[in-house]
């Protein structure tokens, strides 16, 4: 058994010295433990914090399919994805082994931070040159953004790492040309089911190794061959997800349905370039956006025909207004590499932790705002061997227009490092060079355009208004479910001080309800009604102050407004039917109640509903 054990390490030895020199081993040994370790303390003093202990937004939707898929035991689904199909399943089979534990999940996204702190080596490394690697290393090892999200229950840990093995077989040297191309092909499909948009350089690289076959057919790298394994590495990824797709609700969708609704949040009237709600749009009810879709469409609507409509919308936008979607396009492109992160939600927002709830991030570490004007640099001065460095210009070009045509979001840009850092470790490595040498002549074009474009930037990008108004809005949603109303109400209020938001007005009405302060309660629910006349939970929960109060007259007035805007609303049915029982009209009553037996399918309301009903009869019955 010992000697078993003997062999393994010594396997795992010659395997790491496949790799890494022992200079090498001794060096990478410090950057991985400074790294591991800033995420693990990260991971430790952030578990109790609130938006660990209560997810929101994608990290909610990625763990409720987990613990679904976990319960039911139905692995396959029945729904078209939505968002990125890996990372649920990846929950799903670490609850599977371990239980259902977050901590679990963060520990094994830290330990996959770490170990692309070391592929980041190995880029720089064959990039450029053996300091390059380690300051790669050391860069992706105190990266604040990337410690952050190593502790998030969201896909951006796996996304970094598949994106890093992409890059690692790019650039790596196979003496079977098209091993290579099928491994690449493979990662790329990957990565794709982390970010279809990832697929514009897939398809690039396709035709561009087409051209490189046709212009020299002896050239071995670019056999047809190469390209076909190539080809089939991605089929063989992405294929399954769109025939499982097509199984479950017969309908075609290549990854996943969210694609129309993004490209229209970052091109309308409205946009700003990141991620912003459409107006009048429950994003918290219809992420998708087919309800709204639908209303317009006059009919049910698949998943690809409500993403189709979005993108209409979206191109429709800028066949109208090509001037302002040109506008829109550049400062996007600005935007990309602003210092902000910009995120899609200040609930998962490294700042807010940063100030609330995280010491650790709290220390001075590399932040995107020195990163990016490295990159910017070390790509000018990697411009005089472009032909050297073609693919990864490629990479970094069809990444930046995939990603801008939507909208800007920090994270999103995270599968972009693997290229980023190395980058910009090369541009360090060059200018210490440079200062051996005694040589700023190769400095100075460099400097001048990064400044240029630093400048650009930070004077001319339209820059989004940020606010934590999420953050406390969600905070007083884990107080209200936690029946911590004072709280729930505190920070509700909060939140409307950073932003006049109809949905906070909302849930602050339902708190205050709750507390039976119907008076103010029913002033939050009119401010919403003023914000969004469109809402009809407003109407509805309105409706049940005037209920309680005892002004019917208000309350059916209400409820049929809730019943206007969605003829499905059935609880507006049975709450009229209720209101008018204890009017004493019984024949409006019955009739209500009668509507909502015929909308709903909830079996136990209405076996309540049907014994409200016989109770009617019996009254009538009495009154004969």
């Amino acid at each position: 058994m010992l000697s078993e054990k003997l062999n393994f390490t010594e396997k795992i030895k010659k395997l790491w010295l496949n790799y890494f020199d022992e200079s090498e081993t001794k060096i990478l040994f410090w950057i991985l433990f400074v790294g591991f370790l800033l995420r693990l303390l990260f991971v430790i003093e952030t578990q109790n914090s609130p938006f660990i202990q209560n997810l929101f937004s994608d990290s909610k939707i990625y763990n409720n399919y987990a613990v679904n898929i976990v319960q039911s035991n139905n692995w396959i689904g029945d729904k078209v994805f939505f968002m990125s199909p890996v990372y649920p399943y990846f929950l799903a089979v670490t609850y599977k082994i371990f239980g259902q534990s977050l901590y679990v999940v963060r520990l094994i996204q830290i330990f996959v931070s770490s170990l692309t702190i070391l592929i980041a080596f190995l880029i720089g490394r064959k990039l450029f040159s053996k300091f390059a690697g380690y300051l790669s290393a050391g860069m992706f090892s105190v990266y604040s953004t990337l410690i952050f999200y190593s502790g998030i229950i969201l896909s951006e840990t796996l996304q970094v790492f598949v994106s890093s093995l992409l890059i690692l077989f790019l650039i790596s040297d196979f003496k079977d040309a098209s091993k290579k191309w099928f491994v690449v092909g493979i990662f790329l499909g990957i990565l794709a089911l982390f970010r279809a948009n990832i697929l514009l350089f897939g398809f690039i690289l396709f035709f561009y190794q087409v051209y490189k076959l046709f212009k020299n057919k002896d050239n071995s790298d670019f056999s047809f061959k190469s390209v076909s394994l190539f080809l089939l590495g991605m089929i063989i990824i992405i294929a399954p997800i769109t025939l499982r797709n097509y199984i479950v609700e017969k309908d075609f969708v290549l990854l996943t349905s969210n694609g129309g609704i993004n490209f229209y949040i970052g091109n309308n009237a409205n946009s700003i370039g990141v991620f912003v709600t459409p107006k009048d749009f429950n994003f918290s009810t219809d992420m998708a956006g087919e309800k709204f879709a639908e209303k317009f469409a006059q009919r049910d609507l698949s998943p690809s025909e409500a993403s189709s409509y979005w993108y209409g919308q979206g191109f429709q936008f800028i066949k109208e207004n090509p001037g302002a979607a040109a506008y829109l396009f550049l400062n996007k492109i600005l935007l990309f590499f602003l210092p902000e992160e910009n995120p899609q939600s200040s609930s998962m927002d490294e700042e807010f932790f940063r100030e609330n709830y995280s010491r650790i991030l709290q220390l001075p570490m590399l932040s995107f705002s020195i990163i990016s004007i490295l990159f910017i640099f070390g790509i000018i001065l990697m411009w005089k061997q472009r032909a050297k460095y073609f693919l990864i210009y490629m990479f970094i070009f069809s990444y930046l227009i995939a990603s801008i045509i939507f909208f800007v979001n920090g994270r999103f840009r995270l599968a972009l490092l693997p290229v980023i850092i190395p980058v910009a470790a090369f541009s360090i490595s060059t200018v210490f060079e440079s200062f051996a040498k005694k040589e700023f002549s190769g400095l100075k074009i460099g400097i001048i355009i990064t400044v240029g474009f630093t400048l650009l930037i930070n004077v001319f990008a339209v820059k989004p208004k940020f606010t934590d108004y999420e953050a406390y809005q969600h905070l007083g949603d884990i107080a209200y479910n936690e029946n911590r109303l004072d709280d729930a109400i505190y920070n509700y209020n909060l939140s409307l001080i950073y932003q006049d938001n109809f949905m906070t007005f909302v849930n602050l009405g339902n708190s205050l309800a709750k507390k039976k302060d119907y008076k103010s309660a029913e002033i939050a629910f009119n401010k919403a009604i003023e914000r969004n006349p469109d809402y009809e939970l407003a109407y509805f929960n309105l409706a049940f102050v005037y209920t309680q109060i005892g002004n019917f007259d208000l309350a059916i007035k209400n409820y049929n407004k809730t019943i206007e805007l969605d003829p499905n609303f059935e609880n507006s049915y049975r709450n009229l039917g209720i209101v008018y029982y204890i009017m004493e009209k019984y024949d409006l009553a019955l009739e209500f109640f009668n509507e909502f037996l015929r909308v709903s399918a909830d079996e136990k309301t209405k076996e309540l509903v049907n014994k409200d009903i016989q109770n009617i009869y019996r009254i009538l019955e009495n009154k004969k």
